[in-house]
């Protein structure tokens, strides 16, 4: 692949680079703000992440008695 790339830039094709790392500064970011909104979510998102463990086990139960049957 190396020489590939040699070949092409001696032919004066352009070859692509990587782009340069981008390097975000979170020093400012309050983080106690983040902890607060998931703390807020929570009592949303707990009876979703039941319901859905729910569903899934009686799901299965279901067609575990089907092919039972």
């Amino acid at each position: 692949m190396g020489n590939l790339l040699m070949a092409l830039s001696e032919a004066g094709t352009s070859v692509p680079t990587a782009a340069p790392a981008v390097k975000i500064d979170v020093s400012s970011v309050d983080f106690m703000q983040v902890l607060t909104v998931l703390m807020d979510l929570l009592p949303t998102m707990l009876p979703v992440a039941v319901a859905c463990a729910a569903f899934r086990k009686g799901i299965s139960f279901i067609l575990s008695f089907v092919r039972g049957a």
